[in-house]
């Protein structure tokens, strides 16, 4: 998911904007960002939560989440974000046959790019 998210961004030059900043890094220099929290949970793969972060905006300044929210309201809408992170909170299970059948999806979309 990362990788897919970081080359969907890229320019035609490999180059991707910091949702956050908006600095410029190639793809491989950047971080997939999470706009809400939850590793375990429902928004960990879901791709509009995600989004090209440098390093510095992801992990120095803790995921800069104020303005990466701010971002996501602009371009999804209040409500939309606000079911987002009302879903974040609910337990979700997948299994091993889940992950596996979207490792393949990813990997596919990956070699499509």
């Amino acid at each position: 998911m990362s990788e897919l998210v970081r080359r969907k961004y890229a320019d035609q030059y490999g180059y991707v904007e910091c949702y956050t900043c908006g600095c410029k890094k190639l793809w491989n220099e950047v971080d997939a960002g999470h706009g809400i929290g939850g590793r375990g949970n429902y928004v960990l793969f879901l791709e509009e939560l995600i989004k090209p972060q440098c390093k510095p905006c992801n992990g120095f300044r803790g995921g800069m989440y104020e303005q990466f929210l701010i971002n996501l309201c602009e371009e999804y809408g209040f409500e939309t974000v606000q079911d987002w992170a009302k879903e974040a909170r609910k337990p979700f299970k997948r299994t091993k046959a889940d992950y596996v059948a979207l490792v393949r999806e990813l990997q596919a979309r990956v070699d499509d790019l």
